[in-house]
């Protein structure tokens, strides 16, 4: 019975880690997914996989180094969907965890006296270009001191097109 207990107690301790790890992206996953809905509307439109990239991003230069929050963006992945608004829109990074790809806390993109403000995951749109076939956005995130910009890289016709409709009605 004694070595029972000992086996039980070493799973126990061994599948800790794992199990903590689940809850985490379960949460991530639910934040975003219940982000998103509130988010979307019927004039929503979503495009998904596509491949990004942040310049002058530094997490060290964040205004408040000693705030950690597990569900803000660090903008660090590569892959992301994003929904599409008139006006503004809403970027979901992706990264691998256990497995599967998962949604990370979205972020929205909002042009500067944008009535939505939403939530404190919005950032302010300073300015929008193409450059080749990529579209680059600055933006200012309240948490970090300086501008970091999202390079999309060769993102389609049919979505270049619309983000400049939906943006230039702003």
């Amino acid at each position: 019975m004694g070595q029972f207990i000992e086996i039980v107690v070493i799973i126990s301790i061994i599948s800790f880690p794992f199990i903590l790890g689940w809850i985490y992206v379960t949460s991530i996953e639910k934040r975003a997914r219940k982000i998103i809905r509130e988010y979307s509307n019927a004039s929503s439109e979503t495009f998904h996989d596509l491949r990004v990239w942040f310049k002058n991003y530094d997490h060290l230069k964040k205004k408040n180094k000693s705030e950690f929050n597990p569900y803000h963006t660090l903008y660090s992945f590569n892959e992301c969907d994003l929904v599409l608004n008139k006006g503004s829109f809403l970027v979901v990074g992706k990264t691998k965890m256990l497995f599967r790809s998962i949604p990370l806390t979205p972020t929205i993109f909002e042009f500067e006296g944008s009535q939505l403000k939403l939530s404190s995951r919005s950032v302010e749109i300073k300015h929008i270009q193409e450059i080749g076939s990529d579209i680059e956005v600055e933006f200012e995130d309240r948490n970090y001191l300086n501008r970091i910009t999202l390079v999309i890289k060769r993102p389609s016709t049919d979505l270049k097109q619309k983000m400049k409709v939906s943006l230039d009605h702003h």
